[in-house]
């Protein structure tokens, strides 16, 4: 799960396409709409690298598209053509985000009502963000086979700047977004965990030292819960050093995971 080349992950509301430098992720601020319901779509840009990198936006290749079965709906602009463009350098790990609003109209003569699908136009080395589905109902209720369990993740340190050798301390937060109960694991073992320095090395790997077994559990719609591990500041991997630097955790619970950066310093 930790390779630095192409690498597909759940996500909040669909999966994020990793490529050598960027991740690309699309989400919807819901998973089931009444019809005409607007729909706000993001696409987060972010810079996995440890280098800036200049990338390129405008009107022209930020679209959003809307289908059904292959058939488009809406269309957020006119398509890819070589339009106003802004170039801008993203500093490692940061962030671009591109928004837009769907009010339910349609292109096609069927109504936009069912399962449909949200993607983008924008692609960074050939590949695009995976589309989302969304359901749009079609004047009654939802059926239950809509409805859906969504996790997301995400992590907190105590300190995302330390001295070597200094413990750090990180909680990770899973939240159920969707519809229905989430089925999650408890108990010891539940969380993976790897430290890599700023080439890519590993340095450190967590282990789970208690003795009670893993479970399943149930997270409600709109719950969360947090899970806390502690790493002593010390490599545990054979020939593994620390030194001053930045380096990146990565966790992985319920089959999500996240990463996070940390700086050492002498």
């Amino acid at each position: 799960m930790f390779r630095r080349t192409l690498l597909v992950v759940e996500s909040l509301e669909g999966r994020i396409v990793l490529t050598s430098v960027m991740g690309l992720t699309i989400t919807t601020d819901r998973v089931e709409y009444a019809p005409g319901q607007p729909v706000v779509i993001t696409l987060t840009q972010t810079n996995l690298s440890d280098h800036d990198v200049t990338v390129s936006h405008g009107p022209s290749t930020d679209g959003f598209l809307v289908s059904k079965d292959g058939t488009e709906l809406w269309r957020s602009n006119a398509g890819m053509n070589p339009m106003y463009q802004v170039v801008e350098t993203l500093a490692p790990h940061q962030s671009l985000t591109r928004t837009a609003v769907w009010t339910g109209d349609s292109s096609s003569p069927a109504p936009p009502i069912g399962s449909l699908q949200v993607a983008s136009q924008v692609q960074v080395d050939g590949q695009s963000a995976a589309p989302v589905t969304i359901e749009v109902g079609g004047g009654t209720r939802l059926s239950p086979k809509t409805s859906r369990a969504k996790l997301t993740l995400a992590v907190q340190l105590d300190h995302h700047a330390a001295k070597v050798g200094q413990p750090i301390l990180l909680t990770l937060t899973e939240t159920n977004i969707g519809t229905t109960a989430a089925t999650i694991n408890d108990g010891a073992g539940i969380v993976a965990a790897a430290l890599r320095d700023g080439k890519g090395h590993p340095v450190w790997q967590y282990h789970d030292l208690r003795l009670l077994p893993t479970f399943k559990g149930n997270l409600p719609p709109g719950a969360s819960r947090q899970v806390s591990i502690q790493w002593d500041g010390k490599a545990n991997l054979p020939g593994a050093k620390i030194k001053a630097g930045w380096y990146t955790f990565h966790l992985l619970i319920d089959g999500h995971d996240v990463t996070t950066r940390l700086k050492l310093m002498v």
